[in-house]
């Protein structure tokens, strides 16, 4: 047990300014969303011939900004690798990126479930008080999903939102490692040649 435990902690200090990047980003795309998403949602139900249209731009909008905070983070720690690879000092680790986003998505993974089993079980006050720390402090940026998502499936927002961003991230580290960018993934032409 204590091996498994220096085991964790020494991946925790390898790997701690990118799960800070990540933690810090989180907190800002959640308030950044926060930010957005109310007004927005405020403005569709004082006008209801906008229907759910802003509330999806809006959810659209902070979740993309997000997952590209979190593709610079990642993709950065893929170029690095890729250096490391070239070199031979490092094999390439395929699963590397989604140990990273899991392993800083710890808390939010815990609180996830723990939202999800509340959902389940019928503990609705329990899954009301993590729904809110959930929807305010960790995942604000996909707050727009609750509003869009009938309510007895809303439980599904916090897993679903936890896929994109891994999914996200794994897709950063992978163009990262082979020194490609988001631009050339979609086929996108880039100079990367300056004069």
């Amino acid at each position: 047990m204590s091996n498994l435990i220096s085991k964790i902690k020494s991946y925790f200090f390898e790997n701690k300014n990118i799960i800070r990047k990540f933690w810090v980003n989180q907190f800002a795309a959640s308030i950044l969303g926060i930010m957005v998403t109310w007004p927005v949602r405020i403005y569709s139900e004082k006008n209801p011939s906008a229907g759910s249209l802003p509330t999806l731009a809006a959810l659209l909008f902070c979740g993309g900004f997000f997952c590209f905070l979190i593709y610079d983070v990642i993709h950065q720690e893929g170029l690095k690798d890729h250096l490391r690879i070239i070199n031979h000092k490092e094999p390439y680790d395929p699963y590397k990126a989604i140990r990273l986003v899991m392993f800083a998505y710890i808390p939010t993974v815990f609180l996830t479930l723990l939202a999800t089993l509340f959902f389940v079980f019928g503990f609705g006050t329990g899954y009301g008080a993590i729904s809110l720390l959930m929807n305010t402090a960790v995942h604000g940026m996909y707050v727009g999903l609750f509003f869009l998502l009938p309510t007895n499936i809303s439980a599904l927002a916090f897993p679903v939102s936890i896929f994109i961003t891994a999914a996200f991230a794994c897709l950063a580290y992978f163009l990262g490692v082979r020194n490609k960018t988001l631009r050339s993934f979609f086929g996108i032409r880039t100079n990367s040649k300056k004069e």
